[in-house]
Formats: C-alpha cells, structure tokens, sequence
C-alpha cells in the first residue's frame, strides 16, 4: 500500500501559508500607510513613535500657550501705551498750571480734565480678557484696582478720592516649552505704581521677641521667625529672604526703634502673618485680627508712608489744582508724575521684550513640530512604491508555488489512508 509523505505535505503547506502572511501584511501597509502594525514587529520602532507622538502633543500644548500669552500680552502692552499718552497729558497740564499766566478757574479746569484722564487710566489698568485681569498678579479674575468716590462742593460731581490695589504682587507665569517660563503679566502693583514706597512703622520694636516660631510673608515671600529672634535678627532675615525690598531699624526722633522697609523698586509692598503668626501685627506694621488678612490694604493707620501709585499722584495733582497751589504742582507733583512716567515706560519696554521672546519661542515650537513630524513620518509611514515591488515579487513567488505544489502533491484516494 503506498502512503503519501505527509511531512513533506505539511513543509510545503506551510512554506504557503507563510508567503500568504507576507502578502497580508505588505497589502495591510499599503492600504493603511503604517509600516508597523503591532509593537511586536518593531519594538525599537514602536518607542520612538510613542516618543515623537508624546513630543507633537507637547508642543501643540506650548504652541496654544503660546498663542494664549501673546494675545494677554499685546492688551497688556496696548493698555500700557495707551496710560503712557495719559500720563504724558497729564505732564504738560502739569508744566502749563506752574506758569503764573494762568489763573485759578483755569487750574479748576485742567484739574476736571485730570480727573477724567484719571478714571481714563482706571479703566486701562484694570483691562481683561475674558474673565481673565492683566494687571491682577496671581490673581488674574480678580479686578485688580477699585477707586472710592466723595462729593465735592460747588463741583456738581464726585471726584475719586482713592484707588485701592486688590491683586497680588506676583507675576502669572506661562510654560511655553519644559522647564521654561515666561511672565506674561505684571502685576499692577508694580507696573502702576511711581516711586519706591516706604513704610515706617510707629510702635516700639526694640524690646520685641518672638514668642514662638512664627511665618510672614512680604512680597509673596516667606520668613520664617523662629523663636527668640529680636528686632535686628528679623531684620536680616527679611533683607535675606525678599529680594524686592530692603528691611532696617529705624530710630525715630523720640528715640523708638522701629522696624522700616522699603521696596528696591517701585511697587507696593504687600504684608501678611500667616495662620498663627502676628509678627508683623505686634510690630505695629500691620493690623491685627482679620483686617490683617486683607492683603495688601491691611497697613497699620498709624504707620508713615511715602510713594504713591499712578493714581495716588494724580489725585494728589488734581487736589493741588483745585487748591491753587501753583508751588506744589511745580515741585512734588511734577517729579512724582515723573517719576510714574518713567516706570509705566519702563513696564511697557519689559512688555515689549516678552512680546519679542514669545515670537521667536512660537518659531522655535514651528520647527520643532515640524522636524518632530518628519521623524515620525520616517519612522512610521510606509514606503509605497518600494512596497508594491515587494508585494508583486511574493505575490509571484507564491503564483509560482501554488503551480509547483499542484504537480508535485496531486491529490488521490491513498492520501486520505492512514
């Protein structure tokens, strides 16, 4: 009886059913345009894609941040040239109410067109984007300046008497590629502020110590007071941990020594104790209880204070105006509004610099993407006409051993015998 050789049988069937594979899956690639269709066949391969895939995601994010901070930054910068025309009128009223030519109706009239440049700068400063402030701080949907009206006789119309500052001191920050930054607004307590502010305190320092380890915060920074620590040593640990101002002891003329700190650059200086602290509170610099946790309106009423914000100098202006104080409006007035002009220029040229760096990281992130997509493309995308040589060279081989398989395993009656 005559028994077909099996083994030979089932190496050939396999040999075929190999090559059909083959031609599945060069037909899979070019159909989908992947040269990897599990992580299985290339793992090498599969770890950058999931690599340059990671990078493209990353810097879609960055691009939409970046799109986002140069948008907040042009109104910024927008709102800024539009305070320093404001500010630059306000300074040639200034120099023409010092000239003796004019009288006290027309000081009366140049202080009404103060006062509307005044709520002019007001509504500059506290611009938004949405629900977003620019010049908040941290504090972007928070409004960050709220002025105070009073009537004034023989006016007809109330007159802003104060403008309070309710953001935070510090700059909200946007990633525009990893582990790198950029500050795409400055808070309005340094931007619109004109000099440098000092605060005195009025309470007697010299016999205070700490009771127990206790936290302040000035500027956003944080100081520790550990207990035992005096005036002095507060003192430089203060001027050691907040770069923006510089703390001393002063002695007053009646002979107290008081705790003293004034900023290194024009802003407002914002105090807090923290939970459980009173630091501050105890050395008369700020008040006690909850009106204490008022940031950046919590001063002490008996402390002394000297600088001002844009507005504090216009309304100081305007007031010398009303009053007829030719002398006033030639000496203290002109210098501070100077001195505003002068750094609102200054924020506006940093603003101008971030506008600059926020363009050449939206470049970067361009090339970068596109450079990312080419190696993805290289690493991934099938190569088509290379793939259509291969699929007709298998798909001939196999033709050729579907033929040699017919002559050589015809089928019969005894291959079915075992």
């Amino acid at each position: 009886m005559r028994i077909a050789n099996i083994h030979v049988k089932n190496e050939f069937i396999g040999r075929l059913q190999g090559q059909s594979e083959t031609l599945t899956k060069v037909q899979t690639q070019m159909s989908t345009g992947q040269r990897i269709q599990k992580p299985s066949e290339d793992p090498i391969a599969a770890i950058n894609s999931v690599y340059h895939r990671t990078r493209l995601n990353q810097i879609e994010q960055y691009q939409k941040n970046v799109g986002e901070s140069k948008a907040q930054v042009d109104l910024g910068h927008d709102h800024l040239v539009a305070v320093t025309g404001i500010l630059q009128r306000v300074r040639e009223l200034t120099v023409q109410s010092a000239n003796g030519t004019y009288g006290k109706d027309d000081r009366q009239y140049m202080a009404m067109e103060v006062e509307e440049l005044l709520r002019e700068s007001i509504a500059a400063a506290n611009a938004s984007r949405g629900d977003q402030f620019v010049f908040s701080g941290g504090l972007t949907h928070t409004k960050p300046f709220r002025e105070f009206e009073s009537a004034r006789n023989g006016l007809g119309k109330p007159l802003i008497e104060r403008v309070d500052y309710q953001g935070n001191n510090l700059e909200h920050q946007v990633e525009v590629e990893q582990d790198d930054r950029v500050a795409v607004t400055l808070p309005g307590s340094q931007v619109f502020w004109g000099q440098n502010h000092l605060v005195v305190s009025l309470k007697e320092g010299a016999n205070w110590v700490s009771d127990r380890d206790q936290v302040l915060r000035i500027d956003g920074q944080e100081v520790r007071a550990t207990k035992g620590d005096n005036l002095d040593s507060l003192v430089q640990k203060i001027n050691g941990a907040v770069p923006s101002v510089t703390a001393f002891a002063r002695e007053l003329p009646t002979g107290e020594r008081v705790l003293a700190v004034e900023s290194a650059s024009p802003h407002r200086i914002q105090f807090e104790d923290l939970e459980g602290g009173s630091v501050l509170a105890d050395l008369g610099v700020i008040r006690s209880g909850e009106e204490g946790k008022q940031v950046g309106n919590n001063l002490h009423p008996n402390t002394l204070e000297s600088g001002g914000s844009v507005f504090d100098i216009m309304i100081r202006l305007r007031n010398s105006l009303l009053a007829n104080d030719v002398e006033t409006l030639g000496s203290r007035d002109l210098s501070g509004l100077s001195a505003a002009l002068d750094n609102v220029l200054l924020n506006q040229a940093r603003l101008s610099a971030v506008q600059t760096r926020l363009d050449f990281s939206d470049k970067k992130l361009s090339a970068d993407r596109e450079l990312t997509t080419e190696r993805l493309s290289k690493n991934e995308d099938m190569d088509i006409a290379e793939a259509t040589i291969r699929y007709n060279q298998i798909d001939m081989v196999h033709r050729v051993s579907l033929m040699t398989a017919a002559k050589l395993l015809p089928p019969t009656l005894m291959d079915y015998l075992r």
